[in-house]
């Protein structure tokens, strides 16, 4: 309920969050469109309105910007704009505001935006400028094709013409219904897991403005109900391989079958529990030999999905035994003075060169060797077979597997524990070890003892149509 805002109440409400942690917004009774946002990080201005029946919310700056009576004023500036067609209140408006009113920090900013170029972003325009967006932040490759693959789907598709201003969510509800009955309910929930964020940073500042939309409008957005399982049926991403799958990996990586480069890559795989991009992406920098037991890799942060978020800059140290760390030092041997572990076999496309094994490669790979797992199941058997089999507590596999190097840096442990963490890895690691080893022992007896027999297992008929 609006209130009037006075300077008793500003100093009420900042000690009510000081006390409760607890954001408050309060909207000025005087001044419609004018709410104050307090919070722990202090209090700032907000400018609130409605253009074409979409909310367009500006923050305004601090109290040390403006005084009470100052930002009433300025609320009322932006709704006469509003009301008389005249511009839209935007950053570059609220700018030459402050140059006006003579506040020292604010440079002159460019003219406010008409109201004929509000909102005029398509959906097609809003989608390139996002993804361009994607690729200006150097965002992850697989990311990037991700959510273009989403968003330029013959479902969504249809929106292409359509001024984004003009899309309602009770519009993008019925296409991810349509979707969910078609039968591809994972298709459905990965629309919407891409569509809200798309809609959140088209209400950014540096977009509002083209976009004309508020990121309260895809905010409820909600994903399908998953049907029921029939009798028998396992949900979706549910399979584990068994330790004797991982064996069989193994087992042929070890024989001359695969290409040297992707069979030691196989293995690293394996024997680390890490994702398959880190794996084809490592550098031989990042591996250090540790004295009578193997070695150490050092993963970057870089490679860590979650690093950037919780602000971890430490290292994933994964101790590597014996069994794995020849396999890595053969690897480099046979890598030579190139910076990556495991360098690109051929070009990937004609005309584009390629540095390193593509993570595709893996997950091909694997998908080619017998068993029905894939490449980021193999995380899900280290899990296993670790709490059930090798006696790790849920900690353990989450200091091997865990993006956040086993805790976030907001932990007081993780501020102050600046150690690689390896020396209780170590165990851990070399029960895996040993498992894998022997699942692999135990493997190589059922092999067919012809290599080309192995090969057409694998391959199929996918190696005549290469060669062809």
């Amino acid at each position: 309920m609006p209130t009037e805002i006075t300077t008793t109440l500003i100093k009420r409400v900042q000690r009510e969050v000081a006390e409760t942690g607890k954001r408050q917004d309060v909207a000025d009774a005087r001044q419609r469109g004018l709410e104050l946002r307090v919070t722990s990080a202090g209090a700032r201005w907000v400018l609130r309105g409605k253009l074409r029946g979409q909310n367009w919310r500006l923050d305004a700056g601090g109290l040390e910007m403006w005084s009470i009576a100052e930002a009433r004023a300025l609320a009322s500036d932006a709704a006469r704009m509003i009301r008389d067609r005249v511009a839209v209140p935007t950053l570059d408006w609220l700018a030459e505001q402050r140059r006006l009113a003579g506040k020292a920090e604010a440079p002159k900013a460019a003219t406010p935006v008409s109201i004929e170029v509000w909102g005029k972003w398509s959906f097609a325009q809003a989608r390139a400028a996002y993804l361009a967006d994607f690729v200006k932040d150097k965002r992850r490759e697989a990311t990037l094709k991700d959510k273009a693959q989403v968003l330029a789907s013959a479902p969504i598709a249809v929106l292409d013409d359509i001024k984004v201003v003009d899309i309602t969510r009770r519009q993008i509800a019925e296409l991810v219904d349509k979707v969910h009955r078609s039968g591809r309910e994972r298709a459905a929930e990965k629309l919407v897991e891409v569509i809200r964020p798309f809609w959140r940073w088209m209400a950014e500042d540096a977009q509002v403005e083209r976009s004309g939309i508020d990121a309260d409008v895809m905010g409820g957005l909600k994903k399908p109900e998953r049907s029921r399982l029939k009798k028998g049926e396992k949900p979706r991403g549910a399979y584990v391989p068994q330790l004797s799958e991982l064996g069989v990996y193994v087992a042929i990586a070890r024989r001359e079958v695969l290409h040297p480069t992707i069979a030691a890559a196989v293995q690293l795989l394996v024997y680390s529990a890490q994702r398959r991009r880190p794996v084809a992406l490592a550098r031989q920098d990042e591996f250090e030999e540790v004295e009578g037991l193997g070695g150490l890799w050092n993963m970057p942060p870089a490679h860590r999905k979650t690093a950037d978020a919780w602000g971890d800059v430490r290292d994933h140290a994964i101790p590597l035994p014996a069994s794995i760390w020849s396999v890595v030092m053969a690897q480099m041997e046979r890598a030579g003075e190139s910076k990556w572990l495991f360098p690109a076999i051929k070009d990937r496309r004609e005309n584009e060169e390629a540095e390193t094994l593509h993570p595709d490669t893996l997950s091909h790979m694997i998908s080619y060797l017998p068993g029905a797992g894939h490449a980021h199941a193999i995380r899900k058997t280290f899990a296993t077979v670790g709490e059930v089999s090798l006696g790790m507590s849920r900690s353990d596999v989450q200091a091997i597997v865990d993006h956040a190097e086993g805790g976030r840096m907001s932990e007081v442990t993780g501020r102050y524990a600046l150690h690689n963490g390896s020396h209780f890895k170590w165990p851990l690691m070399q029960r895996w070890a040993a498992a894998i080893d022997a699942a692999a022992a135990e493997a190589t007896k059922t092999l067919p003892s012809d290599n080309n027999e192995i090969s057409a297992t694998i391959y199929g008929d996918r190696r005549k149509k290469v060669n062809e």
